[in-house]
């Protein structure tokens, strides 16, 4: 009864001196306080005083940037924006003011406004589209599918930056995505906010092969930054078992097989750049191998699976690939002699490479996919690698 009314609908055309007074008597406050409150996608009180979310419909067209009453524009948005998130409680709220003005004057704030502002940022970057959300709404991980109401693809710090400083402002929530590798369950969408893919950021910037490191873009992946390096005599060591981005990967902290001899990414790592979710963008570690000063603020970062910041580039260190690879087989009769040969090796100093262990159902489990059953049950298997002119032994405990 209340939108339908005479006075209202006048109101909303824009009649001047409608209503005179409309600003005291709240009813002009509280319209326009659910409208840009709509754009917000906050939890508003509905005239029928049932809480509803409303995300994005367009409830009151304004029309020439004017609605009447004694109140400018510019003064009702600063009391709805009060109104909203609590006086004097966000950062820069003149220019908030000034924006959500801009937008009733070019007839715009029927559009959601996050969404407005990232286009004006992205252009054609921005997907609405249901397969392309559907394709950023989980990893490799055990958890039903989120679609995020958009996924965005920003090319380089700069526009990334302004995306976390828009969504940071309105109190969107949002959520990095790489390659969809991941276990964790960190990259599932969120209905209520948008999916950020770092598929342009697939440059590796530097190489140096004499001092065993390189800088590449976070979503450069393993293979790929090995696919470059295999004629420079290095590599990059850690190996997940998927072909991961780099920059997911310092963000999981992950490592693999090779872990017993060159370490997890938190040891590879040298440095990141990281966009935080205000905007800023912050560089940490750096080149040198040794250093005291400041902060460990690479530590923080590598594992924190994108909660502090968004890791856009990031320094690695490399090894020199082995002149030659040497492996063995040696059987055990039980599981207690094949790890204490495993915490002998290392005791021992000598350098391998790998170490895994397969209990009796994860080998039955590879038989069966292998279609190898007419095998007869082995006692542990401990597989040695050689490498160069350094032993390098490549253990592997197998439990038949």
């Amino acid at each position: 009864k209340l939108y339908g009314s005479k006075q209202v609908s006048q109101a909303l055309k824009g009649t001047p001196g409608t209503l005179d007074g409309w600003i005291q008597n709240s009813v002009y406050r509280n319209l326009l306080q659910l409208k840009v409150a709509t754009q917000f996608g906050k939890t508003v009180l509905s005239p029928a005083t049932q809480v509803r979310n409303v995300t994005s419909a367009s409830m009151f067209p304004l029309a020439n940037g004017h609605i009447g009453g004694r109140a400018s524009v510019t003064e009702s948005i600063k009391m709805v924006v009060d109104d909203i998130f609590g006086a004097g409680r966000i950062a820069d709220e003149q220019q908030l003011i000034d924006r959500i003005t801009r937008k009733i004057e070019l007839g715009v704030l029927d559009e959601n406004i996050v969404v407005s502002e990232l286009k004006d940022i992205l252009q054609e970057r921005i997907s609405f589209s249901e397969s392309v959300r559907n394709n950023h709404a989980k990893g490799e991980d055990a958890y039903d599918p989120v679609l995020p109401r958009a996924v965005l693809f920003p090319k380089n710090n700069e526009e990334l930056s302004k995306i976390l400083k828009i969504c940071n402002e309105f109190k969107v929530p949002v959520t990095a995505y790489g390659t969809g590798t991941s276990l964790e369950g960190h990259v599932v969408g969120n209905d209520e906010g948008f999916t950020i893919s770092m598929e342009n950021f697939n440059n590796i910037i530097s190489i140096n092969e004499a001092d065993f490191d390189c800088h590449v873009q976070a979503n450069v992946s393993r293979e790929q930054l090995n696919e470059t390096l295999k004629d420079k005599g290095v590599f990059f060591p850690i190996d997940p078992g998927a072909n991961a981005s780099l920059g997911g990967m310092a963000a999981c902290s992950a490592s693999g097989t090779m872990a017993v001899r060159y370490g997890t990414m938190r040891t590879t790592v040298l440095g990141l750049t990281v966009v935080m979710a205000n905007g800023d963008i912050i560089k940490t570690g750096s080149r040198a191998k040794k250093t005291s000063a400041g902060y460990n603020l690479t530590n923080l970062f590598v594992g924190s699976e994108g909660t502090l910041g968004i890791i856009t580039e990031v320094h690695l260190r490399l090894s020199p690939i082995p002149e030659s690879i040497m492996s063995a087989v040696c059987q055990f009769p039980d599981l207690d002699s094949a790890v204490l040969t495993a915490q002998e090796i290392i005791q021992y100093g000598v350098p391998i490479a790998r170490v895994e262990l397969l209990n009796k159902d994860q080998m039955d489990i590879s038989i069966r996919y292998s279609q190898l059953d007419n095998l007869l049950s082995f006692v542990p298997l401990l597989k040695i690698i050689q490498i160069g002119k350094i032993n390098i032994w490549n253990c592997t405990l197998v439990i038949y």
